[in-house]
């Protein structure tokens, strides 16, 4: 994968968390923050509890970090992949939205 072929999947990575977040307010009433600032995307919800999300173009990764842990994401087979093995980062993005607001979150 080259750059351009990276930052378009990050793009429409970012792009489906957004829609998520959206759907999430809407459906629960709530005030989730999204802020994105170049590659990065700040997720803060009303707990004040964040997850960060990097593109890590360098090294061709997503990486995810929120206080229950960070992860490095490689991009295989259509899906963003843990680089330990850890799963998805669509199911482990929505675990820890979950955990953090103390609302669970479905997709």
């Amino acid at each position: 994968m080259n750059d351009t072929e990276f930052l378009k999947e990050i793009e429409k990575t970012f792009h489906l968390i957004e829609t998520i977040i959206d759907t999430w307010n809407e459906k629960h009433d709530l005030i989730i923050e999204v802020n994105r600032d170049a590659n990065v995307l700040e997720v803060e919800f009303e707990t004040r509890k964040k997850i960060i999300l990097n593109a890590q173009t360098p090294m061709i990764q997503l990486w995810m970090a929120s206080e229950l842990g960070a992860f490095h994401f490689k991009y295989e087979n259509q899906h963003w992949i843990d680089s330990r093995g850890q799963g998805l980062f669509i199911d482990i993005f929505v675990d820890h939205s979950s955990k953090l607001s103390k609302i669970l979150f479905d997709i």
